[in-house]
């Protein structure tokens, strides 16, 4: 999909459309890098640069419907960018403040910092309209949606535990209990997924929201980590081996 002299990296896959983040020469000074996010559509053999003079951005996230990534630029932080895969969207004059943001369907999820108490709180981001989903004591963080669904962590408790957030009937749910660590959660069509560490090294988990029932999805030697869900197949980085290798569960059923 990518090649040359230049780093192409973080590839994000939605459907048919594949985005990555590739570096480039800023045409005004070809001593200087910049980076651009492109995509390739794999069902129509098309190529695109949907945005370039980017600083430092984040890795971006994709959806059947958006484009979304972070950057820093000067003295301002890190601010959210969202794009239309499809068609033209009014981009705001100030983009919100934020990190770590991920699309689903027509949504963009993100994390931003409370100005007063300085605690992580969750965003939902829907054309021009952005929600505060999460409040009170603790961070929450690592938000994913499927765009019915957002999923985060939260230490509200003492510990990071996976909570989640129907966009159907607005109701919030708290997902683990117990004292260990829950964290990186993902979600596709009510399967939630994240790596949990009551074993005492990291395995990875699902709770379906349709039939409310927890699953483990690996329980092996050394660690598994970072879950990602899609097209019913779950994937995972796995240090069982000494090193860190990619395997998959495939055809999930709870």
């Amino acid at each position: 999909l990518a090649a040359g002299p230049y780093y192409n990296m973080y590839p994000a896959i939605s459907g048919t459309v594949v985005a990555w983040m590739a570096q480039k020469p800023d045409k005004a000074n070809p001593s200087k890098m910049g980076w651009a996010i492109r995509t390739f559509d794999t069902s129509t053999d098309n190529r695109s640069e949907l945005v370039s003079a980017l600083n430092s951005p984040s890795p971006p996230s994709i959806s059947d419907t958006y484009l979304t990534w972070a950057d820093t630029f000067a003295d301002f932080g890190w601010s959210v960018y969202k794009k239309l895969l499809f068609g033209v969207e009014t981009r705001e004059a100030i983009p919100p403040a934020g990190i770590n943001p991920r699309a689903g369907k027509n949504l963009v999820a993100f994390q931003e910092k409370d100005k007063t108490s300085g605690n992580w709180n969750v965003i939902m981001w829907n054309g021009q309209a952005r929600t505060q989903l999460t409040q009170g004591s603790g961070d929450h963080i690592n938000p994913a949606t499927d765009g019915n669904t957002v999923v985060w962590q939260d230490n509200s408790n003492g510990n990071w535990d996976i909570n989640a957030y129907d966009l159907n009937t607005s109701k919030a749910t708290r997902i683990t209990k117990g004292p260990a660590e829950h964290t990186n959660p993902d979600v596709e069509n009510g399967v939630i997924v994240w790596q949990d560490k009551r074993n005492g090294n990291w395995d990875i988990y699902a709770y379906d929201l349709n039939t409310n029932k927890e699953k483990i999805i690996c329980k092996a030697a050394g660690d598994q980590t970072e879950p990602r869900i899609g097209a019913g197949k779950i994937v995972w980085t796995d240090s069982r081996s000494g090193n860190k290798d990619i395997y998959i569960y495939e055809n999930y059923v709870s």
